[in-house]
């Protein structure tokens, strides 16, 4: 039986407990959720020792709570005789909670779709790109002055650093969707350290 004496209960609740003579969890307890306070209020008596659950209460103004609740056995002479429960209305955690992760998934869906968009943006600008360098290396094979020469080297270079540039992109589309496979390369450490202290080379 719940204790008519709580008042805390009554303003949880809504439910004038002293009007409620025989009232039990039971009747606290939304539908849904019977089963789970059986289940709590069995391990209490089968273990012996407090149990700690969540458990969703109907309240006399139609509404449901959240609550937090910690059962404990009552003993007299060390015999059972009851169980003596606290409940704590988290309603307002766990709305949180579920805000917090909905909030969350809504980030995570928006992250994969730009990853997407980015990845299948450099595929269809690379397919192009690589046109150009083809006939670039086709066009440096025919005959040309020196100045024609130079302009098709120009456009050569600039082509493979625009390469390498959705090549980078594409890794960092990769990298934020989880999906980059690190590459293994050799690496000469000591080389490595000594290049950002080297001076630049000379103009020639």
């Amino acid at each position: 039986r719940v204790d008519a004496r709580n008042r805390a209960g009554e303003e949880l609740s809504g439910f004038r407990l002293a009007e409620k003579d025989g009232l039990t969890i039971f009747d606290l307890v939304a539908p849904g959720a019977q089963e789970v306070a059986q289940r709590l209020m069995l391990n209490v008596v089968r273990g012996g020792v407090p149990v700690r659950g969540e458990l969703e209460f109907r309240t006399a103004r139609g509404t449901h709570l959240v609550v937090e609740i910690v059962e404990r056995i009552i003993k007299r002479e060390g015999r059972p005789v009851g169980v003596h429960g606290i409940a704590r209305d988290v309603t307002a955690h766990k709305r949180a909670e579920i805000d917090m992760r909905n909030a969350r998934e809504a980030a995570e869906a928006a992250s994969r779709s730009k990853s997407q968009f980015l990845a299948n943006m450099s595929h269809e600008i690379r397919t192009p790109m690589n046109g150009i360098i083809g006939m670039t290396e086709l066009l440096a094979q025919s005959r040309l002055d020196a100045l024609q020469r130079d302009a098709v080297q120009t456009i050569r270079d600039s082509s493979f650093i625009l390469l390498d540039l959705i090549d980078d992109l594409l890794d960092f589309s990769k990298l934020a969707a989880g999906r980059l496979d690190p590459d293994s390369a050799p690496l000469q450490l000591a080389d490595a350290a000594e290049e950002p202290g080297r001076p630049p080379a000379p103009a020639p």
